[in-house]
């Protein structure tokens, strides 16, 4: 694992299966699959799942799903 420190007290940690965890200075979490997938984990609970496609699901703490892709937007509740 390779650790990188930003003047921003950005982190990130790149691991040796390709995987990056970066962490912002404001407590948001993305994970970095090699895939290209993409999870982000606010500090306000949302969770947002980005796909290979770039098809984005962000999933609140109520339980409402938004999804946005090249031809879809549509709210979940």
């Amino acid at each position: 694992m390779i650790v990188y420190k930003f003047e921003n007290n950005q982190l990130e940690k790149h691991f040796s299966d390709g995987t990056k965890q970066i962490l912002f200075n404001d407590g948001t979490l993305k994970i970095v699959m090699k895939d290209g997938y993409e999870e982000t984990f606010f500090t306000d609970g949302r969770v947002q799942k980005t796909d290979i496609s770039g098809t984005i699901i962000v999933e609140f703490e109520d339980g409402m799903k938004v999804l946005f892709s090249h031809t879809i937007n549509n709210n979940q509740y």
